[in-house]
């Protein structure tokens, strides 16, 4: 019931395509590969598959020379856009490119060192280039011709180069000239140069049919011997080794010196063993054509299909080789175990002599060369294709031949390649695969290790079409169609063939097998381009002998006999299929009509028109009694044979279908079309299950096993590319069950490690899982914060590969684009900035899409960040604000007492102990110290000195200028003299001369203008008369002359501090008058805000704005201290207003508290009390 199984799934497990074109072939010293010139490209072939391995590219010229270096480490590549090309043979990477010649080089030689690269060309000149440097080392000119040939010495400092004017020469390396001009000897092109195995002798192989053999150290000729056919290839074979026709090691020639023995290869594609004392040819391989491969193996049992093939091939040894057969290269492989011959129609032979082949009487005669091993290098378009299973089991009485020939083929895979397993097969899956292409002969492919084991020659022309069939009891069939007008039937087993049916007139395109249990194999269909219809009785072929009959020789085809022939279509004829009960015959045309024949003497029964063009494939179901057709207007359809109706039609190919078939008994559908696909339908939904691709071009052959369970198809094409696909439906479950368990296991082990607290496992997991989600949870969970999240994703990324990596950037810019998952996106990030440097990173695919999508957001966080520091700042300040009058208030015991003259410390209540003021004033210094650090002010040891120097200083003046609670410091206008400052009260009560800088548009309350609630006077009791504000300073507000006030007459009371809202030093509003206020109203400066100084001081230029910072309460009186800048006392407008609430409300600000001050008169208040916090100025812009 496998059969029955849906498949879904096709793999190529096989693939053949063109890697020769015809040129240069270089083997490996391994030989394990070949290096093959192929258009413009160098394709690397693996010897054992027959695959290609590896692709150099080149630049759009075809490639004209190759040479791989003797370490297999490079491999260097001429092209006829002049430029020459250095691979590393390892990574295929071009390391270097050079011209060094004006015309396309024609040959390239490596030196026993790897170093050096001879190059002849067409220029007739030789360069060696240093492949290291990349410098020319050596240019050698004298050549008359194009040189074709160049060779270094093994072990000497020599070179060898060979040209078509016929001359062969020698060059010095170390003394860069010609050592020898080897004329004379050639009338003709000389191609092909080999070195003797002592290095001592030089052959020289030429078109004009002779071999000339050279003393090197002389640079006389030794012997010349004529081997009647133009030569292209040459080898000198091993003194004793195992090829027919060599002499044993210990055998010499008349003069005690040992003999030569060498291969050629030429036009006539015959290979052939020279000895060179006596000129004779020791051996004979007639053998180019790959028909003789199972011919081979079947003469070395003695059958007789293999005697009269080589009986055919001895009596033409003298002719010409057909098209495409004749040798153009010929190599003897590393190890001097075989031969490698190329041929015209880019096939690469191997050949390798018998186990027993060594000629005991130095004669040749005891052994043969076997081809063990053909390479196909260009299949050009593929026609059609066929499976076939029998290899050499028939019931014909060649059958034991065949087997021989067949186990000949299948070692020949081994022999070059050092072994190779190649594709593994059920015991009821093809062995081979007959392959129709645009040539003669049919080729005859083993399916598992892709070797051409050998071909059916007969046709004279193009093979079009083929089917195979499997008779019940006979032996296997194959039929084919030409281009010229003849249909031949092929034994599947040894490639003879059997029968010919002539009779068309035009080319024939389609052949079909009956193929039912009773009749499979009588009759054979034909149709051609002459819009005939034949059938042909072929069950004599089912069970003959081939031999008895005498078939198999050549021209011993037996004819067929027409039971039926019709004109069946207005055009060619290009699809048929019988019926799987023989009783109808399919035919589709040209025409765009499908027609339905009764057997056997084609009476039309039905005719099927749908199509809008022609049909070029037609298909009977196994099971149903439906018609599947194909045709090019991109439909396949499916049609009722009883009522001649279109069933169900299947559209889903870009371009015209070429092929169709059942599959899996009639429930699926296989169509290929020239789009190049492979759709796998369901017969009864339409539906199209799987797409695949394997092919470059329009695909023209389709077939499939027919065993059981169906498992292998193979598609061929115009892009000479065999795919041979396997269903892996049953493999790619089996996976997919696996995966998913293995998923799940993965599962439950990052639950497991969630729950035992292993959070570094678990992120490994959730990321190998591909769980951002999860991996984003572990992070969550992960105790320690982001410190320990980036020591767990450090370890995580740190092995990435650059998808893995690309993965994880992935993570990190999805995670990146919300705030609430910014913070772990960053860790992330960082972890791979730390564990992966800028070149890792940028070479990740997609890098600079992530990058911009991560930067982006990150910015955006970054300014959000920014925004939310700057209000903590406001924070802190409230918090700091709080913390200032929350512990006074509780102090304070009550309302303070207004009173005329007293101060903050009697209105407030007696202070406490003197070790809680000192720790009260240890608590304002750090409560002072985090404010200004918020407003920018550097803080620490000056901050400390001054709010001592503050508290020690605030005491009463004599002399009018009383000691301020509060030092002004503003860094911006050191140069400016501070108003009223300096003159009168220099000495009491002043602060150091460092002053704390603070913010002037964030005013801190209480400490400038009236006294909030528990530190000024009550609202309702006015102030006490003789309280002024000693030391004030006016003259800042009196800069215009008008509007001043008069300060107050008499000295402020010892210990007050007086304060006076908008005196600080500000600097003024553009076209003030007088000082500006805090908010820079300069229009309200001639109103006066502060008392003047006893001492009147000249009027100061307008200072630059400043900042204010509190000053302790003065806790002792001190002594004056001389200073360059006094800080001004200032007078409450808070008792100003209280004095005068008859007055309107003033404008919001400080020029409105100056204004109510100036018609209130500035009232002195009580001093602040040392146990207690100073006073902070409010918000003046935003009191009501």
């Amino acid at each position: 019931m496998a059969g029955l199984a849906a498949k879904a799934v096709y793999e190529p497990v096989s693939r053949l395509e063109a890697f020769f074109t015809g040129g240069a072939v270089r083997v490996a010293r391994d030989q394990r590969h070949l290096a093959c010139a192929c258009g413009d490209e160098v394709k690397v072939v693996d010897v054992a598959t027959g695959t290609v391995a590896k692709t150099l590219p080149g630049d759009s010229e075809p490639i004209t020379a190759v040479a791989i270096s003797p370490d297999c480490k490079s491999l260097v590549a001429a092209s006829r856009s002049l430029s020459v090309r250095l691979w590393d043979w390892a990574s295929g990477e071009c390391k270097r490119t050079w011209k060094p010649h004006r015309a396309p080089v024609a040959d390239l030689a490596v030196d026993a060192s790897g170093g050096y690269v001879a190059s002849g060309s067409a220029d007739r000149s030789i360069k060696v280039t240093d492949l290291a440097g990349g410098y020319v080392t050596h240019h050698f000119t004298g050549h008359g011709g194009i040189v074709l040939r160049v060779l270094f010495h093994p072990k000497q400092l020599l070179l060898f180069s060979a040209a078509d004017d016929g001359e062969v020469r020698v060059w010095d390396l170390v003394t860069k000239s010609c050592a020898f001009a080897l004329s004379g000897g050639h009338m003709s092109a000389v191609p092909a140069l080999a070195l003797s195995p002592d290095g001592w002798h030089l052959l020289s192989g030429g078109r004009d049919r002779v071999v000339c053999v050279w003393d090197v150290r002389s640079g006389a000729r030794v012997a010349t011997i004529p081997v009647y056919e133009s030569l292209e290839g040459l080898a000198v074979l091993p003194l004793g080794s195992a090829f027919p026709g060599v002499a044993p090691a210990a055998a010499t020639a008349a003069g005690g010196k040992a003999p030569l023995f060498f291969a050629t290869a030429g036009e006539r594609g015959v290979l052939r063993v020279w000895r060179s004392d006596t000129g004779r040819c020791t051996y004979t391989h007639a053998g180019s054509s790959s028909s003789l491969l199972a011919a081979g193996g079947a003469a070395k049992k003695g059958g007789k299909a293999g005697k009269r093939a080589a009986a055919a091939a001895g009596a033409d040894d003298g002719a010409a080789a057909a098209p495409g057969s004749e040798f153009v290269e010929l190599l003897l492989l590393p190890g001097g175990r075989g031969l490698l011959a190329a041929t015209g129609d880019a096939r690469l032979l191997f050949y390798h002599p018998d186990g027993d082949a060594a000629g005991a009487d130095g004669g040749g005669g005891g052994g043969a060369l076997r081809l063990t091993r053909q390479l196909i290098g260009n299949q050009d378009e593929i026609t059609d294709l066929a499976f076939l299973y029998n290899t050499g089991s028939s019931s014909s009485g060649g059958g034991d031949d065949d087997g021989d020939a067949a186990a000949g083929a299948g070692d020949a895979g081994a022999a070059p390649a050092g072994g190779g397993d190649g594709l593994a097969l059920a015991a009821d899956e093809p062995r081979r695969l007959a392959v129709a292409t645009n040539s003669h002969d049919i080729r005859l492919f083993d399916v598992a290790t892709a070797s051409c084991v050998g071909a059916c020659a007969g046709h004279t022309d193009i093979v079009l079409c083929l089917d195979a069939v499997r008779p019940a009891g006979g032996r296997e069939l194959l039929a084919s169609g030409g281009k010229d007008c003849e249909a031949r039937v092929w034994d599947a087993a040894s490639g003879a063939c059997l029968a010919a049916a002539a009779g068309h007139v035009g080319a024939i395109t389609a052949v079909a097998w009956s193929k039912s249990k009773a009749k499979g194999g009588r009759l054979l269909a034909t149709g051609g381009a002459d819009k005939l219809l034949k059938v042909w009785d072929t069950s004599k072929l089912v069970t003959a002998d081939v031999d008895a009959d005498g078939a198999g020789a050549p021209g011993a085809a037996a004819p067929l006999s027409a039971l039926a022939a019709v004109a069946g279509h207005d055009k060619e004829v290009a699809a048929l299929a019988f019926s799987p009960n023989d009783a109808l015959l399919a035919s589709g045309g040209q025409d765009k009509v499908i027609k339905l024949w009764r057997l056997p003497h084609l009476v039309l029964a039905a005719t099927l028109r749908g199509h809008k063009r022609a049909v070029w494939s037609v298909a009977f179901s196994p099971v149903d009694q439906v018609l599947l057709s194909a045709s090019g207007d991109r439909l396949v359809k499916m049609w009722s044979v009883g009522e001649g109706t279109c069933l169900r039609t299947f559209e889903g190919h870009t371009a015209g279908v070429l092929r169709c078939m059942f599959a899996t008994a009639g429930t699926q559908v296989l169509s290929a079309g020239a789009d190049g696909l492979l759709k796998l339908w369901d017969a009864r939904t339409g539906v199209n299950t799987a797409t695949f691709e394997g092919h470059d071009d329009r695909v023209w052959g389709l077939t499939a096993s027919s065993g059981p369970a169906e498992a292998l198809v193979a598609t061929g094409g115009g892009d000479a590319r065999v795919v041979v696909w396997r269903d892996a439906t049953a493999a790619k479950a089996a996976e997919a069950e696996a995966a998913e368990e293995g998923l799940v296991l993965q599962q439950q082990e990052l639950s497991n490690a969630l729950a035992d607290g292993d959070y570094a496992s678990a992120a490994r997991l959730a990321f190998k899982l591909q769980h951002p989600g999860k991996l984003l949870e572990v992070l969550r969970r992960q105790p320690g914060g982001p410190t320990a999240a980036l020591g767990a994703l450090q370890g995580l990324v740190g092995r990435l590969s650059p998808a893995e990596l690309a993965t994880a950037l992935s993570y990190c810019r999805e995670w990146n684009t919300t705030s609430r998952n910014a913070h772990l996106a960053q860790v992330l990030l960082q972890a791979v900035l730390r564990s992966h440097g800028p070149e890792a990173i940028l070479a990740v695919p997609g890098a600079r899409e992530l990058l911009d999508g991560l930067l982006a957001y990150s910015l955006r966080h970054a300014s959000r960040l920014d925004r939310l520091l700057r209000s903590t700042f406001l924070l802190d300040y409230t918090l700091a604000a709080s913390q200032v009058l929350l512990p006074a208030d509780a102090a304070g015991g009550g309302e303070p007492q207004a009173g005329g003259g007293g101060s903050d410390a009697e209105a407030d209540g007696a202070p406490g102990s003197p070790q809680q003021q000192q720790q009260q004033q240890q608590r304002q210094q750090q409560q002072l110290s985090g404010l200004l650090k918020i407003n920018g002010h550097a803080g620490g040891d000056d901050l400390d000195d001054d709010w001592a120097s503050g508290s020690a200083g605030g005491e009463d003046g004599g002399s009018g200028s009383g000691g301020s609670s509060m030092q002004q410091d503003d860094d911006d206008d050191d140069a400016a003299e501070q108003d009223g400052s300096g003159d009168d009260g220099s000495g009491d009560g002043s602060s150091s001369g460092k002053d704390a800088e603070l913010d002037g548009s964030a005013e801190l309350p209480g400490w400038g203008g009236g006294a909030s609630n528990g530190w000024g006077s009550d609202g309702d009791e006015p102030a006490a008369d003789g309280d002024a504000d000693a030391g004030a300073s006016g003259s800042d507000d009196d800069s215009s002359g008008d509007g001043s006030d008069e300060g107050a007459a008499g000295g402020s009371e010892p210990g007050s501090s007086s304060s006076g809202d908008g005196e600080e030093d500000r600097p003024q509003a553009a076209g003030g008058s007088g000082s500006a206020s805090e908010e820079g109203e300069g229009d309200e400066g001639d109103e006066g805000e502060g008392e003047e100084s006893e001492e009147p001081a000249p009027e100061p230029a307008p200072a630059p704005r400043s900042r204010r910072r509190p000053a302790a309460a003065p806790a002792a009186p001190a002594a004056a201290a001389p200073a360059t800048r006094q800080p001004r006392a200032r007078a409450t407008a808070r008792g100003a207003q209280q004095q005068a609430p008859q007055q309107a409300s003033p404008p919001r600000g400080r020029a409105g508290a100056g204004r109510k001050r100036k018609a209130a008169g500035a009232e002195a208040v009580p001093a602040v009390s040392p146990a207690r916090t100073p006073p902070q100025r409010t918000l003046r812009a935003r009191r009501a």
